[in-house]
């Protein structure tokens, strides 16, 4: 029997996001919850810009923490194997899988380049046929149909499954998780380590040592964690609304314009980054950062007090 999977598309900022928050839809629960590590800043000087960014985020624990999905991934090259976890999870729920872009016609990087991380949902199988309907939620495409041999090119040895537990989030108070979020900011200092990223890139006269080992601009660590903070900053807006309305916070919601600039402040900072990358003479470019960065560092601070002092009144609790 094929499961049903109704799919929401919101702009999702990477594929393992879109499968998370399309899973708790399917299962009627909300997804937003798992965006409240977003805000945040992590450098510690290294060898290199790049290197000294730490941007993870971790989604997974969140999601599991607030709307008891947990998702467990596991290596299996055997796809005979892989058959049998079909067959024993697809009565009841979909199956994640790792695959190869390159091998994935519906993906940017189809028959361009690999890329072994891309995951989507098996949520039908037919062995006689040798035939399997995919859900790819990030790319909003369902039951798609694709031949064993076909899957077989792209599978990249891993699959992942889904632990339906109790929607925990009934029990949290939203507004309190924000108020923790933007002390965790402000005690953590995370604007002013941001300026400290900038100072060292206003030092920077050459950007060769970023390039070592990476034969393209795009593929170093410095242009994958900017573009990286970019995104987490996106999120940032979803979290907050979606906060302002389920608690009716009207002053948040009031303030909603200064929390999406927040992100729009973000955007094009992975594209300069990636310009920066690609020239020999990189003072232009790195001097428009650097301005950039600064206003940022002063206005992320700035909103987040305004947010505590917001939430923290005795009528928003």
């Amino acid at each position: 029997m094929k499961i049903d999977m109704p799919l929401i598309d919101t702009g999702f900022s990477n594929c393992f996001e879109a499968l998370l928050a399309n899973i708790a839809y399917w299962q009627g629960r909300d997804y937003q919850l798992m965006y409240v590590n977003e805000w945040d800043f992590k450098f510690t000087p290294l060898n290199s810009l790049g290197n000294s960014l730490d941007t993870h985020r971790d989604k997974r624990n969140a999601f599991y923490s607030y709307y008891g999905i947990k998702y467990n991934e596991y290596d299996c090259p055997d796809f005979e194997k892989l058959i049998v976890v079909f067959n024993e999870e697809l009565k009841e729920r979909p199956v994640a899988v790792r695959v190869d872009t390159y091998f994935c016609p519906w993906d940017k990087g189809y028959m361009k380049f690999h890329s072994n991380i891309h995951i989507y949902l098996i949520n039908e199988f037919n062995h006689e046929k040798k035939i399997l309907y995919c859900t790819d939620p990030f790319y909003h495409i369902k039951d798609k149909m694709i031949s064993y041999d076909s899957f077989l090119k792209g599978y990249a040895g891993r699959y992942g499954l889904f632990e339906i537990g109790p929607d925990k989030s009934r029990d949290v108070d939203g507004r309190e998780l924000l108020i923790n979020i933007l002390a965790s900011s402000i005690d953590n200092n995370i604007f002013d380590l941001i300026r400290c990223f900038t100072r060292e890139l206003e030092k920077t006269e050459s950007l060769e040592n970023e390039l070592e080992g990476s034969q393209k601009a795009w593929n170093t660590s410095l242009y994958w964690n900017i573009a990286a903070i970019e995104k987490s900053r996106k999120r940032l807006p979803v979290l907050f609304s979606f906060v302002a309305d389920k608690y009716s916070v009207n002053e948040i919601i009031t303030y909603l314009d200064e929390i999406n600039l927040i992100s729009e402040k973000w955007e094009g900072m992975s594209e300069l980054t990636l310009k920066m990358l690609m020239v020999k003479d990189v003072s232009p470019i790195k001097d428009r950062m650097v301005k950039k960065l600064y206003e940022i560092s002063e206005f992320e601070e700035s909103v987040a007090h305004q947010l505590l002092e917001i939430l923290s009144k005795k009528g928003n609790l």
